[in-house]
């Protein structure tokens, strides 16, 4: 049996699996019954080949190896001209690659970019694990000027999922009070958190430590605005 090509690859990718003795019946280790197989899952390979006469032999073992995939993700905002970007990627990213949609880019985790005008810009980042598996996530970014910036933007929490503890990190576009409200998916406030906060990047610590293991919703409200997010607590 020979590999028609590299037996490490990412998730999405396969090789193929030849049978190189000339047989009649091929039974592969996982089901296959051709002389050519195509290999898309992490696993030890072998066939037995049989002719006519009863005969057969069994091949040496090959093994297949996926890395998984990353999922790229990330939340960003900020007041004109500077834009907080933050990395929520899954998967064990390694490296991030920034394209701001102005012609500009960094390597950062979590950059902060300046824009020169207000527009509507699409803005993209490429995660990359150690394997050299990669995945990208591009979401538009409408930078405003003055009045017309939300009062809440990129909210994030870090870590998620998380135990004892999460991190709430957000920009406000002017000083004034907010208010954290931990529920459950149905509604139920199950904590609840206050604090005078400024203009910028801003970050509350949220308690988990008395919630059971689940998805809870973290919804915070500044200025009559609500902006939330999804926590997953383990124990």
């Amino acid at each position: 049996m020979a590999a028609a090509g590299p037996t490490t690859f990412c998730d999405g990718g396969s090789v193929n699996l030849v049978a190189t003795s000339t047989a009649t019946n091929y039974v592969w280790s996982n089901g296959g019954s051709t002389s050519t197989i195509s290999a898309t899952q992490s696993g030890t390979y072998t066939v037995t080949a049989s002719n006519g006469a009863g005969c057969e032999a069994q091949s040496a073992a090959i093994t297949v190896t996926v890395n998984a995939l990353p999922t790229a993700n990330f939340s960003g905002g900020g007041v004109f001209p500077q834009y907080f970007f933050f990395d929520l990627s899954m998967g064990g990213a390694t490296s991030w690659a920034w394209d701001f949609g102005d012609g500009r880019t960094r390597t950062l985790q979590n950059p902060v970019h300046t824009y020169a005008t207000a527009d509507s810009f699409l803005v993209c980042l490429t995660v990359t694990t150690v394997d050299g598996c990669t995945d990208d996530f591009c979401q538009y970014l409408r930078v405003t000027v003055s009045s017309e910036n939300p009062v809440v933007s990129a909210l994030r929490l870090t870590p998620n999922p998380a135990t004892q503890q999460t991190r709430l990190s957000f920009v406000l576009d002017h000083a004034t009070p907010v208010t954290v409200s931990m529920m459950t998916l149905a509604g139920q406030v199950v904590g609840v958190q206050s604090a005078d906060l400024g203009a910028g990047a801003n970050a509350l610590v949220l308690d988990l430590s008395k919630l059971a293991a689940g998805i809870y919703i973290a919804k915070l409200d500044a200025d009559g605005i609500s902006q939330s997010v999804r926590v997953a607590v383990m124990r």
